[in-house]
């Protein structure tokens, strides 16, 4: 009973030919793949491509794990990989780059993964029990996907987790539309909450892990491709990078910077240091509240701004046409909400 758990950077992005194929492979050999939000797998018009969210409910047994591209986003997929230490574990990995974090590889193939599927297609008779097994996967990933969307439905806050779906089913409508995502929490909401039928391209400066320089790898971005680019950007990042915003609407550079500003780096509450640091201590050093609207964006020259504070106020705001190049929407969010979103989903999924 195997499993395809595809990484950032499997398929290069806009590959859609390589990913289709290599899809299509899977399917034929009646493989389940987890994509990550990275892996340029997302879509494709496939089932197969589902949410990196094995570390949720009940997923089916497997017995045969097999990696390709870099090491998830999630740490849920990797805290579950690592709970099935007694099964074989086969990295894909034509780029030499050994990722194996938890140690638990017991075959590496320098091999592309596109042509190893293809060939193992053309010997291999997927065997009758295996269908039932990626059937069972597709029950659990569409359990999955609707426990997200009831809850975040149902949900009277507005938080990264409303953002994240909300920009994901947005971005995938426009067949030319380009996520940018911040490290920290943007990449890793857009691969927990967007739709896993998303298909839009979604990049990051993933290890790198810097908040630097987000918003001018989109510039960069914007260069190189063709059509719109949006960025998912936390708020410490967005003032770490202001001037790149400048730059962008200075030279007219396409881009809608959306800013999830929950007044400081969020992320650190999770970690186990803010159970023991007293509270205002911890957000000296941790959480370092800025106090910072962005409001003042709009009067740049060649630049707009918007202020959301609800999941209906931003799904307008996308879909606004301003006047100028640069559209900045600023998603006041709720960040101690996110919990008591995933403690909803897990006791949905668990229900």
């Amino acid at each position: 009973f195997p499993v395809l758990i595809a990484g950032p950077s499997a398929v290069r992005p806009f590959d859609s030919p390589t990913s289709a194929s290599l899809l299509r492979s899977a399917e034929d050999l009646n493989i389940a793949v987890l994509a990550d939000v990275l892996s340029g797998l997302r879509g494709n018009g496939s089932l197969l491509a589902m949410p990196s969210l094995a570390g949720r409910g009940s997923p089916p047994p497997v017995d045969l794990i097999i990696r390709i591209g870099d090491t998830p986003t999630a740490k849920a997929t990797r805290l579950w990989w690592e709970t099935h230490a007694d099964v074989d574990h086969i990295l894909l990995d034509p780029h030499d780059d050994w990722q194996d974090p938890s140690h638990l590889l017991t075959d590496r193939l320098r091999s592309d993964p596109e042509w190893l599927l293809r060939q193992a297609k053309e010997l291999i008779d997927a065997p009758t029990p295996l269908a039932a097994h990626l059937e069972a996967w597709h029950g659990y990933c569409g359990r999955t996907e609707e426990a997200v969307t009831a809850v975040l439905d149902q949900s009277t806050q507005f938080t990264e987790a409303h953002v994240a779906r909300t920009l994901g089913r947005w971005a995938s409508e426009g067949s030319t539309r380009v996520l940018v995502a911040s490290s920290s929490m943007p990449v890793r909401d857009l691969d927990d909450y967007s739709p896993a039928d998303s298909g839009a391209p979604v990049l990051a400066n993933r290890g790198v892990n810097g908040i630097d320089g987000v918003v001018a790898s989109a510039i960069g971005v914007s260069r190189a491709s063709e059509g719109p680019i949006t960025v998912l950007i936390g708020d410490v990042a967005a003032l770490h990078d202001i001037g790149s915003v400048l730059d962008a609407a200075r030279h007219r550079i396409p881009l809608t910077i959306v800013i999830a500003n929950n007044n400081g780096g969020g992320i650190f509450t999770k970690l186990p240091i803010h159970d023991v640091l007293e509270a205002s201590l911890f957000d000296q050093l941790f959480r370092t509240p800025h106090n910072t609207q962005f409001g003042f964006l709009g009067g740049v020259e060649g630049a707009s701004y918007l202020s959301v504070t609800t999941n209906e106020q931003f799904q307008d705001a996308l879909n606004h046409d301003p006047e100028t190049a640069v559209l900045i929407i600023e998603a006041h969010v709720d960040n101690d909400g996110r919990t008591e979103v995933n403690q909803n989903i897990a006791k949905a999924l668990s229900s």
